[in-house]
């Protein structure tokens, strides 16, 4: 069994998904160099929030650290774009289950805590096919830009189509 929370106001929470992160951060391969990395991976504990995959015995086994923005039109106090900043499963949640749960759990969260939120964005390394896969079954390919370190794809969705997905999925309610 599987619980998943939200770092919110919590220093333990935030250690646990800071060192889960920077164990993994290997296998995030991301196309960008350690400093811009590193940005990416600190701004959910900085200006966000995430959500942390835990297993009956209370270890971390994931994580989902995102972000908040506005993209122009004048609107500064409105958080409409969500973006995932860092995703991370150990080998042992990679599991289906668990990725829907966590989308389901992600999906709660904006509707209750972020409902002014239009799209959903995720940043994944272009040339890893698996990820491509992964997350084309929840989110349409926008575009692929060229990076200094390599090629990165955007994914967007919408809160209201994650959330029809993960039901499709079998995710139901997270704990």
């Amino acid at each position: 069994m599987i619980e998943i929370v939200t770092c919110g106001d919590d220093d333990e929470r935030w250690d646990e998904y800071f060192l889960l992160v920077m164990e993994h951060y290997a296998e995030l391969t991301l196309p960008y160099g350690f400093p811009v990395a590193f940005s990416f991976i600190g701004n959910p504990i900085v200006a966000g929030d995430a959500l942390l995959v835990r297993d009956a015995d209370g270890r971390a086994k994931g994580a989902l650290g995102f972000t908040f923005s506005d993209e122009g039109d004048g609107m500064p106090s409105a958080a409409r774009i969500c973006q995932a900043e860092a995703l991370v499963l150990r080998k042992e949640a990679r599991d289906a289950s668990t990725y829907y749960r966590l989308l389901q759990a992600f999906s709660d969260y904006l509707a209750e805590w972020a409902p002014e939120t239009e799209t959903i964005r995720f940043w994944s390394p272009a040339d890893r096919s698996d990820l491509r896969k992964l997350f084309g079954k929840s989110c349409r390919l926008v575009k692929t830009s060229e990076k200094e370190y390599g090629r990165i794809d955007l994914f967007e969705t919408e809160p209201a189509a994650l959330a029809r997905f993960t039901m499709r999925r079998g995710g139901g309610r997270h704990e």
